[in-house]
């Protein structure tokens, strides 16, 4: 199977490693991004197939990263989850990403979205 990298973008060591493990059984090359200063040097570095983003995140936030996303050409068919706790912020954000999930998102939601996102082998 042809592994696409995905980028976790998540401070919560727990939350990632669950979601590590649901996109590598949906066919990805996960990793795992730990603060927002790191995930904007990576995304000038390289381009992933799928982005799982988190909001709230150390030194730079979701909100930032994403307008560097949407502002990179490179990354125009990068998809983009928004994971988050906060249900209005979802709300007001669903239209910039390609997918909201609402925290705690479970393992299989994650891995069945994630292969329905995936590009053909």
């Amino acid at each position: 199977m042809t592994q696409f990298l995905a980028f976790v973008i998540e401070d919560d060591r727990s939350i990632a490693t669950v979601y590590t493990e649901a996109l590598r059984m949906a066919g990805y090359e996960p990793e795992v991004i730990g603060n927002g200063r790191a995930a904007l040097t990576r995304l000038r570095e390289t381009i992933p197939t799928l982005i799982l983003l988190d909001l709230h995140l150390p030194e730079v936030m979701g909100e930032e990263i994403l307008a560097a996303i949407h502002a990179d050409t490179r990354l125009s068919d990068t998809h983009v989850f928004l994971t988050t706790a906060d249900h209005l912020l979802a709300e007001q954000m669903r239209d910039q990403v390609n997918l909201v999930l609402l925290k705690p998102v479970s393992f299989t939601q994650l891995r069945d979205m994630a292969v329905r996102f995936r590009p053909p082998a």
